[in-house]
């Protein structure tokens, strides 16, 4: 699992799937899960949540790949979770509270 801390503090599910679709751009399908969660998929394989979290002075992201078996996930680690996290920790939108 990644996280991804940043100083922006009261972030929706809705307005981090919508950030993400942007960073990942086409072929990737990411919908909020309900909650605090999100999750991008990209063809039949490719799964990765995204979880949201408050903390003192932000919001962190934890960010894991999905798999039915243990290759599946360790690939999508290593993978799509990984670019979506790279996505999360380079948006304008999570640079700071202004």
């Amino acid at each position: 699992m990644t996280s991804v801390k940043v100083r922006k503090s009261g972030i929706s599910a809705e307005d981090v799937a919508d950030v993400i679709r942007r960073g990942l751009g086409e072929g990737y399908q990411v919908q909020p899960a309900g909650g605090a969660e999100i999750l991008v998929r990209k063809g039949a394989f490719g799964r990765a949540k995204v979880r949201l979290r408050e903390e003192p002075g932000g919001t962190v992201f934890d960010v894991n790949g999905q798999g039915y078996l243990i290759t599946m996930k360790v690939a999508n680690d290593r993978g799509i979770a990984k670019r979506t996290a790279e996505v999360l920790s380079q948006a304008a939108e999570y640079r700071d509270d202004s």
